[in-house]
């Protein structure tokens, strides 16, 4: 709960230099909103660094030094009889690149939870520029929220610049800004300016800067709201003829070619660039970090936390030269993980160590649909693998063929052959490569090659249904076997 009052933190600075120290100040309230001077706490950092921590009522105030270079997380959870709060602050160490975002008025509803009220006064910024006039208007105020989330979206927020078409008929009218956005004309302090009444579409441009406001989770973007306040207030992608727009704005923002600017904000920020998180498809991961070591870039570890399933998995990318190779998370669980990957450079051999899967499990690497290998997870169920990143998107998927996941995975030829890894005879040959083929080192050799060649040959009789007849007659004797020996 973005909006929660048990845990409120004071903006101290977030963009530091490794080495510095990075400090946090926050007060704990318990769930009426009273100091809670008695509940405890916790404070840990990710990657682990050494918390030192004071309390004085209510207030905890503390520091951490960070060695690698990255985003950090700072992990705060509060304890109150049976109710447990949890607050992730982030840090950027090192260094940073800033980017601007253009971020376009749409009339279209928010879909991500953001309030929604009538329908006509709470619409969204979208990444897409508009192709046709949307508006939204009220009789006091409108407002917008971003319903894309942006590249490099664990960031510091540090300015807000919107150029947008309104109307409104009061002497009394402002546009502004509000980081936890309510269905309401509220805005923060000192995050509004005035504007003037117009009866005509009139083209302006406001400045906020000095936020420093960190987007410790990706889903703090849909929260940020610019909201426009006065009487009949209109909002527009753009005017819909030049007789609804005011002579001047028209003027310079009508083009020959007969296009008009649209309504646009852009949203500054800052973000680490060793390394970078490029994007996070899946809402329910969380990134606890994704650092580097300082002497060694190309080196990098990603931590991330699974709401979901409540378990912490990290990915550590070894590369051959300090390139970038950017992740987007897609599915991530025990048995099962997908993820996209895009190099800077072509040509890269990057070797990867991923954990978080279930220990002592065989599983099978793709790329692009290709298969990579056969790896088996150590104790602490870690796999490591190398392979080529491409300079365009590569999809890599993980998949267990042993343990934990479904009966029959993985036995390729005989799933094309009988329809379904479920079907019994499937299963049973699962049953005997986990009982006995598994468990001998000369036997699982015999496993991996079979798993190398086997895709191809399972692609091969899926395209041509009539060996699937001849096929089973040569797997009959290998199944019986199986049923004999797995009784």
């Amino acid at each position: 709960n973005l909006t929660s009052k048990t845990l409120t933190s004071a903006e101290t600075t977030k963009t530091i230099d490794v080495n510095g120290i990075a400090s946090f100040d926050i007060s704990i309230f318990d769930p009426n909103g009273v100091a809670c001077p008695d509940c405890s706490y916790t404070a840990v950092t990710s990657p682990s660094e050494t918390v030192t921590a004071t309390k004085n009522s209510n207030q905890v105030t503390g520091s951490f030094i960070p060695t690698k270079s990255g985003t950090y997380s700072l992990n705060f959870t509060v304890t109150d009889g049976s109710n447990t709060t949890k607050r992730r602050l982030l840090f950027f160490v090192g260094n940073t690149v800033s980017l601007a975002t253009t971020y376009y008025f749409r009339g279209i509803s928010p879909t991500h939870g953001q309030p929604y009220g009538t329908g006509k006064d709470s619409k969204t910024l979208l990444l897409t520029a508009p192709t046709s006039t949307e508006t939204e208007f009220c009789g006091s105020w409108v407002q917008n929220f971003p319903d894309d989330i942006p590249n490099y979206p664990l960031a510091n927020l540090s300015g807000i610049d919107t150029y947008s078409w309104y109307k409104q008929a009061s002497g009394y009218s402002y546009i502004g800004i509000q980081r936890y956005g309510t269905y309401d004309p509220n805005i923060d302090p000192g995050k509004s300016q005035l504007v003037s009444a117009t009866s005509t579409y009139t083209w302006i441009n406001k400045n906020f800067t000095g936020f420093n406001w960190t987007m410790d989770y990706s889903h703090n973007w849909y929260w940020l709201a610019l909201k426009l306040y006065g009487s009949n207030t209109y909002w527009t992608t753009f005017p819909a003829n030049e007789a609804d727009a005011d002579p001047a704005s028209w003027a310079a923002h009508h083009h020959p070619d007969g296009s008009t600017d649209p309504s646009y904000a852009d949203f500054t920020y800052q973000y680490t660039t060793t390394p970078a998180i490029k994007s996070i498809f899946d809402e329910n991961i969380m990134v606890l970090s994704a650092t580097a070591d300082p002497s060694d870039t190309g080196i990098i570890s990603i931590v991330l936390e699974d709401s979901l399933t409540s378990y912490t998995s990290t990915m550590d990318i070894v590369l051959s030269s300090p390139v970038r190779i950017d992740f987007s998370f897609d599915t991530w669980d025990p048995y099962y993980r997908q993820w996209t990957e895009e190099a800077s450079e072509p040509g890269i051999t990057a070797t990867h160590i991923i954990s978080g899967f279930a220990p002592n499990n065989y599983y099978v690497v793709n790329k692009d649909g290709a298969l990579v290998g056969l790896y088996l997870s150590d104790g602490l169920g870690r796999i490591t693998f190398t392979c080529l990143a491409g300079s365009v998107f590569s999809v890599m998927d993980m998949e267990t063929v042993s343990g934990g996941g479904a009966e029959g995975g993985h036995c390729f030829i005989a799933t094309a052959t009988f329809g379904t890894p479920m079907a019994s005879e499937v299963r049973v040959l699962s049953r005997f490569r986990d009982s006995y083929l598994l468990t001998n080192p000369i036997r699982e050799g015999f496993v991996a090659t079979y798993y190398k060649v086997s895709p191809r040959a399972a692609l091969f009789i899926r395209e041509h249904p009539v060996l699937k007849k001849a096929v089973r007659g040569a797997l009959n004797p290998l199944i019986w076997l199986s049923r004999k020996a797995v009784k």
